[in-house]
């Protein structure tokens, strides 16, 4: 169980990091409260907060995962607003509305991917609540996997977008 933690607590706390991250420069937050406005699901008033609200969230996921006596509360709160985004795209979808994803930055339409890497997350929270025994010195290593593994989870899963545009142009290229 603390190579799961461990690999879980890493891999949201790397992911919501990468994610608030990408949405504090101006031009940047611009773009995400364009998105949450194009959504059609919160009155154009309360955008800007509701923008900056889940940036905070986001930010404050990461500590919390983090440390031993908060990771529960991180997993949870990272578990809500997982199954809010997802909330979002499953309406956005439905409703046809051509919502771009700025979870990351600049991205693809919201679609089903979306929804199935939020979902890989959410199983990452339910890992990310295992209470590992008292760290040892003798699981440092098995840590530092952990970490490491976390690492490369994270930049899979903030880059998706990119490697399933990257797939898609590499198709079309075959077929001409």
């Amino acid at each position: 169980m603390e190579l799961v933690a461990a690999v879980s607590r890493g891999l949201i706390a790397l992911v919501f990091l990468a994610s608030a991250a990408s949405k504090v420069r101006p031009a940047d937050h611009r773009e995400f409260r364009a998105s949450v406005r194009r959504t059609g699901l919160v009155p154009a008033r309360a955008v800007r907060p509701a923008a900056l609200l889940v940036v905070a969230l986001e930010a404050a996921v990461v500590p919390l995962v983090l440390v031993p006596a908060t990771a529960s509360l991180g997993a949870a709160l990272a578990a809500l607003l997982l199954a809010g985004f997802v909330g979002v795209i499953v309406v956005a979808v439905r409703t046809g509305r051509a919502v771009e994803c700025r979870c990351f930055g600049a991205g693809a339409t919201l679609g089903a991917q979306h929804v199935a890497r939020n979902a890989f997350l959410l199983l990452a929270c339910l890992g990310a609540t295992q209470a590992p025994p008292p760290f040892t010195a003798g699981a440092a290593p098995q840590l530092a996997c952990g970490f490491v593994v976390a690492g490369l989870l994270a930049l899979a899963v903030t880059r998706l977008d990119d490697v399933l545009d990257l797939l898609r142009h590499r198709t079309v290229l075959r077929e001409s």
